[in-house]
């Protein structure tokens, strides 16, 4: 196993460790970040693997992607979104989770992201 990288401001708040077996581990040391990508019973993470293929398995602080390895990367990718997400907008709903999967979709809320700032800041 190799660790891949890790997100942190000042504390350690994600690591993503690869295994041998293309299977992805992702620790996620905030825990309201944690369950809001979880969701309630677990909604949001079984949502993300109807409709990624992946298998996704969660316990404690860390969520395990199993699968393809590109299915495994989408899923990573959707879970780094959804980070992000709730830093923004402090919730996560369905819709995130669908549009975590498509890069479409992640590249207009980036660029809505950056223009909404770029008008608050004049």
């Amino acid at each position: 196993m190799k660790i891949n990288k890790e997100h942190s401001n000042n504390n350690k708040e994600v690591s993503i460790i690869y295994g041998d077996d293309n299977s992805i581990n992702i620790n996620v040391f905030n825990n309201k970040i944690l369950m809001e990508i979880a969701g309630s019973f677990d909604n949001n993470l079984k949502e993300l693997e109807k409709i990624s293929g992946s298998k996704i398995y969660f316990r404690g602080n860390t969520i395990t992607i199993k699968g393809e390895k590109n299915a495994n990367e989408k899923v990573r990718d959707a879970i780094e979104y959804l980070i992000e997400r709730f830093k923004l907008d402090k919730k996560i709903d369905k819709n995130d989770i669908v549009a975590s999967l498509n890069k479409d979709m992640i590249g207009r809320y980036e660029k809505s992201i950056a223009s909404s700032t770029f008008r608050r800041s004049n």
